[in-house]
């Protein structure tokens, strides 16, 4: 049974006995500005031909090493879409710390470790990871290898900036990319 409520068509049941039940509440959302540049996945939350993304009320949600101080601290603007794709940068530009660590520079590659393998447990707490990520605004450390690697350097830069503490300072996904394209034209990159 479908219930009008403020303009917008809710769900409702029937009872057995006749009487309808409340609607459901409608979980909240936020317009996406991709102009359906983004798949359609609604098992996903990712937008649909609707416009909308269903945000769950809890941010709190993925591996907690990876989360940005924004989520953390609880200070992520839940209104507005554009601060969930700045969280995704800082986290993005973890992934290209574990990635880099992984070149090979003078015959020289480091071991797998996770971010903030040297600064929190192997499975790190929330307040363990708003500490260091937050309080103490600490991110994962460079090897001294890459200051003397043009390649590695330019990472290390482009990773920075990607988990820069304040959301509005990090770079976009678009400036990520055309500097990888840069850097990859102008470099001997050998994947």
């Amino acid at each position: 049974m479908l219930l009008r409520s403020a303009g917008k068509l809710n769900v409702g049941t029937k009872k057995e006995d006749g009487e309808s039940t409340a609607p459901t509440p409608r979980p909240k959302v936020l317009r996406c500005k991709c102009h359906h540049h983004c798949p359609e996945d609604s098992v996903n939350n990712i937008c649909s031909d609707t416009n909308e993304v269903d945000i769950p009320p809890n941010t709190r949600v993925g591996t907690k090493r990876y989360m940005p101080p924004e989520v953390l601290d609880e200070s992520l603007n839940r209104n507005h879409f554009q601060s969930y794709i700045m969280a995704d940068m800082y986290s993005f530009g973890l992934i290209l710390w574990e990635v880099a660590r992984r070149c090979v520079s003078g015959g020289i590659v480091e071991e797998y470790q996770l971010p903030y393998h040297d600064l929190v447990p192997s499975d790190p707490s929330y307040e363990d990871m708003r500490e260091i990520v937050c309080i103490k605004k600490l991110r994962p450390s460079f090897p001294n290898r890459w200051s003397s690697d043009e390649c590695l350097r330019q990472m290390g830069k482009l990773m920075t900036e990607c988990w820069a503490h304040n959301p509005a300072s990090r770079l976009t996904a678009l400036r990520v990319k055309k500097t990888l394209a840069k850097m990859s034209e102008s470099q001997d990159i050998k994947l």
